[in-house]
């Protein structure tokens, strides 16, 4: 639900997601889950689109962390994989997480 006044804030609490638009009513902002920081409905598309491409790059990083913990822990563990080798793959593993988040920023951009 998203609104901006006194008379949605009963819509708001009750609802799965609440979005206050811009400068609503303060009791709307409180109950919201999401305050967009003006009242255009463009922000509020937007707020959308970021939110999907958030939970596919959530879904693809918890994709890529299972994948590389089941292949180098059982390696690990079986001595394949020297401690250096081990401790800079982690490393790795975890920038490429950071670098695949940093795509959110460029969602809006492409879209």
């Amino acid at each position: 639900m998203a609104g901006d006044g006194i008379n949605d804030a009963l819509a708001l609490s009750q609802s799965e997601i609440a979005i206050a638009m811009g400068n609503g009513a303060d009791v709307a902002v409180d109950i919201s889950d999401i305050v967009l920081t003006n009242d255009s409905m463009q922000s509020l598309y937007e707020a959308f689109v970021i939110a999907r491409a958030s939970l596919r790059v959530v879904k693809e990083n918890l994709s890529f962390s299972l994948l590389y913990n089941i292949v180098t822990i059982p390696l690990a563990m079986s001595g394949h994989v020297i401690p250096l080798f081990a401790a800079l793959s982690m490393s790795l593993s975890s920038l490429v997480v950071v670098g695949n988040s940093m795509r959110i920023k460029n969602v809006l951009k492409r879209s």
